[in-house]
């Protein structure tokens, strides 16, 4: 991307925020996930079991 720039956002709901994110001028792509625990690549059941340092 030419002159673009990364940002990086927390937010509750991956896919509402993701939809809100996509309707904003200049957005050109949105990515979710989890961040800042200990599991490589968690699935969303794992994240709500409390042991992968995810909130």
């Amino acid at each position: 991307m030419k002159n673009g720039k990364d940002i990086f956002l927390a937010g509750g709901c991956f896919w509402g925020t993701e939809h809100y994110f996509k309707q904003i001028e200049g957005v050109v792509e949105t990515e979710v996930g989890f961040a800042n625990g200990h599991t490589a690549d968690p699935s969303y059941k794992e994240v709500y079991t409390d042991t992968t340092g995810y909130a």
